[in-house]
């Protein structure tokens, strides 16, 4: 069982035929019997009722498929975020105060980035004065 042929199932299992999930997924339709083959074979069980004019899921089928949706999304949201690592957009930004600016001036500030800022979590760190000037210096070295 590899990580393609679970993304063709996943797709395959919202489809009413092969030809439609083929066109769902950009590839031939002999391609997607082929992973779909591939994957019953490494599992030992029948994932699809194959008949004329019907395409549904066996009760195996059933059962497989939230778990190939959940590795199909994840595999999507880790392709994303190394996406934004790859264009310089992903890190976390860390903003350290002493605790008079930290409580009554970064709230209100923070609110008003406008959209917020989603691939870049913020970490507010709220210290004495005199720590929060030392951390400062060593986040400039």
């Amino acid at each position: 069982m590899n990580i393609q042929q679970l993304r063709v199932f996943a797709v395959a299992a919202q489809c009413k035929s092969l030809t439609e999930a083929a066109e769902a997924l950009g590839i031939k339709q002999p391609t997607v019997s082929f992973h779909l083959k591939k994957l019953e074979t490494a599992l030992g069980v029948e994932l699809f009722n194959k008949q004329p004019r019907h395409f549904r899921l066996t009760e195996a089928g059933n059962a497989l498929l939230p778990y190939a949706r959940r590795v199909s999304t994840l595999l999507t949201e880790a392709g994303q975020i190394m996406e934004e690592f790859r264009h310089g957009g992903r890190g976390t930004l860390k903003i350290g105060a002493s605790y008079t600016p930290a409580t009554y001036f970064l709230p209100p500030l923070s609110r008003r980035i406008p959209g917020g800022v989603p691939a870049c979590p913020a970490d507010f760190d709220r210290k004495k004065s005199a720590a929060a000037h030392g951390a400062a210096a060593r986040l400039r070295n």
